[in-house]
């Protein structure tokens, strides 16, 4: 007996001493950060994507086609072959795309046209590419331009640079300033109100930035300032007497008529020759670029009792926080477990990119992408984690195009020649081709999986980045900073990063990251930064802009941050999401071209596409209504006939999304 009893103790004292060591390991786990106990990773709450709604999807009745009007486009007048010899060179192509772009942002359907007639029979609104000189326009076409404004058009003009007395009339204006010296436009307070600016109530958006934001002595962008007679000035530029923004009436529709040309103020911030405009470099909010497409939508929605356009965040969030994580140091591959294990029992899928440097570089960086490293680099895939490029090297001086030629090298080749100087801050043998084309091949054969997407160290950028992605098989980059293209949004890199450049890759501008200068993380001072974020996240939602945060993940408490984000932001709103998984949204979104219709007898917004549509979550479209319209019921049809009941989520009184 008093050996079973012995044997008994023996056991029950290795089972507290078992639970000991256990309970004493979970405690090592725990870290105090101001006296508040953060629980391990493994006991943070796991949550779930949530659609808009779960309501019964099955159609009980058919609406017949047949019958069904689409409520007429937008209108992009592109005059591109009646006036191209009065252009500058190339002026008038950047100017269209520029256009097309903040159209295409706005979400809302348009079309093209090549002429004055075709655009007044198609359109309520017309969105005009280029500036109007006195040549632009012949008095007959002004004459038919002003006759549709007075039965109820709206056109929206960029600059008008010199004028006559046939555009005077039009447009409201006695005389055109023009200047290189303005740095911004406000909008009047008493205009703030106005349905076409409903999205502008932040600062930055009241008041909008054009260049020498950082008082630098250079040129600002082209600006033409207005001293109207019949119009109204909506905005002012900072010289005060000259007004920016114009909207004048004619009969029961209106004109209005920007300062600006829609290249300065979209594809020059999106090539990074934005004159300093951005007033914030990082962790900041700079929209100046966004509110014109803004203003496009809300303008739509004004003269529509029902406007639908395409929403720009997926599963019906307000925001997606999509994060990310450069690893480009040892410590960082030894301690990102801490992240990826956060995020994994989030149910995220987060994006890892990863620098592989594979050989010694003396005096700079060491060979920290090795077969230690790899196994965990490995265990991201694993834990459901995506992977892309962050080039070998990570060298600082990588936007200089005349170090780096897109020439191919083996790896051994390159170990060999690539080398750092920090004394002089040059890099000697450097290759484009290698630092985007070579990376993304190392990692592929190293880890199986696909590498889709690309982002440079520093965020440089020089002009073989875009053709050495296009060439091998990126579809997605990172490369730039929002506040710096002045836009919280997706867009397409250029060839040569140049003006004439056709369209490559599709570059996910970063928002938010853990490379704040004012007041730097460190691991006694770290809680600024999620107030930080989490003050830009709460902006770009009420946009319905993504965030796209960088943390790298070389210290534990940098999971502390990123879980304080998390759980402070609304998860109602703004769901977590994967920075490929946004890409494939972004693409699918660009490529879905819609008509839509209210049927008010039946309360029916019916919805249909001329073209299959791969990403299901594309499908998401926004509707403003106005008052008095009741939305019941909203249909999809897709590009064979077929009709689906959409999903409809009330967001806020007079708007709605839809989703299948």
């Amino acid at each position: 007996m008093m050996r079973k009893i012995s044997v008994i103790l023996c056991f029950l004292i290795v089972c507290v001493y078992w639970l000991s060591a256990q309970q004493w390991t979970e405690i090592m786990r725990i870290e105090m950060v101001d006296s508040t106990i953060i629980l391990p990773v493994a006991n943070i709450q796991r949550f779930a994507f949530d659609y808009v709604n779960e309501d019964e999807r099955d159609m009980t009745e058919y609406i017949s086609m047949d019958d069904v009007v689409a409520q007429k486009r937008c209108v992009l007048l592109d005059l591109t072959q009646q006036n191209a010899h009065n252009e500058e060179s190339g002026e008038h192509s950047r100017n269209v795309y520029s256009a097309q772009y903040l159209l295409n942002l706005a979400g809302i359907p348009y079309t093209i046209a090549t002429n004055v007639q075709d655009a007044i029979a198609q359109a309520d609104m017309i969105v005009c590419a280029s500036p109007f000189k006195q040549s632009t326009l012949t008095p007959s076409e002004i004459l038919l331009l002003q006759q549709w404004i007075e039965s109820g058009g709206v056109f929206v003009a960029p600059a008008i640079t010199n004028t006559n007395h046939h555009l005077c009339s039009l447009f409201g204006v006695e005389s055109v300033v023009y200047s290189k010296d303005r740095r911004t436009f406000t909008w009047r307070d008493e205009y703030l109100a106005e349905k076409e600016l409903e999205y502008f109530n932040e600062v930055e958006e009241r008041t909008v930035s054009l260049g020498k934001a950082r008082n630098i002595t250079a040129e600002s962008i082209k600006t033409y300032g207005y001293q109207p007679t019949t119009a109204e000035a909506m905005a002012y530029f900072d010289d005060t007497n000259m007004a920016a923004v114009l909207r004048n009436r004619i009969g029961k529709g209106m004109i209005y008529t920007f300062g600006i040309l829609w290249r300065d103020v979209v594809q020059r911030s999106q090539l990074g020759k934005n004159t300093a405009a951005a007033r914030i470099t990082s962790n900041g909010f700079e929209p100046s670029a966004d509110v014109y497409a803004f203003f496009f939508r809300s303008l739509y929605a004004k003269i529509n009792p029902v406007s639908v356009w395409k929403y720009t965040i997926p599963q019906g969030y307000e925001s997606v926080l999509i994060p990310t994580h450069d690893c480009d140091s040892r410590t960082a591959y030894d301690e990102m477990y801490w992240v990826s294990e956060y995020e994994k029992s989030l149910g995220l899928s987060a994006h890892y990119f990863l620098t592989v440097h594979y050989f010694r570089d003396a005096g700079y960086l060491s060979d920290f992408y090795n077969a230690e490293t790899k196994p965990k680099a490995q265990r991201l895939l694993v834990d459901g984690h995506t992977v892309g490029s962050h080039s070998i090297c990570h060298f600082p001086d990588f936007s200089k195009t005349e170090l780096f030629p897109a020439t191919v090298v083996t790896k051994e080749a390159y170990a060999a020649s690539a080398h750092h100087d920090k004394s002089t801050g040059v890099t000697q043998g450097g290759s484009t081709w290698a630092e985007v084309g070579l990376s993304k091949l190392i990692i592929e054969e190293d880890l199986g999986n696909r590498v889709r997407s690309f982002r440079s160290g520093h965020l440089c950028m020089n002009k073989n980045i875009p053709l050495v992605q296009q060439a091998v098989g990126y579809n997605f980059s990172s490369c730039y900073a929002s506040c710096n293209v002045l836009s919280q949004f997706p867009f397409h890199e250029r060839m040569e990063n140049d003006w004439a450049g056709a369209q490559g890759v599709l570059q996910i501008p970063l928002h938010i990251s853990d490379v704040i200068n004012a007041n730097p993380m460190t691991d006694s001072a770290w809680n600024h930064a999620p107030d930080i974020w989490l003050k830009v996240l709460e902006k770009l939602q009420r946009n319905y802009a993504p965030t796209v945060l960088l943390i790298h993940p070389n210290r534990d408490w940098k999971m502390f941050a990123l879980q304080q984000l998390v759980e402070a932001m609304d998860r109602e709103k703004v769901g977590l999401y994967n920075f490929e998984a946004y890409g494939d949204f972004w693409l699918a979104r660009e490529k879905m071209v819609f008509d839509y219709t209210y049927l008010p007898d039946s309360k029916s917004i019916v919805v249909w596409v001329n073209e299959q549509i791969e990403e299901e979550t594309a499908c998401v479209f926004a509707v403003d209504v106005q008052s008095g319209v009741v939305v019941e019921n909203a249909v999809f049809v897709d590009e064979k006939g077929l009709q689906s009941k959409l999903q409809i989520k009330k967001m806020q009184e007079g708007r709605y999304l839809l989703s299948k």
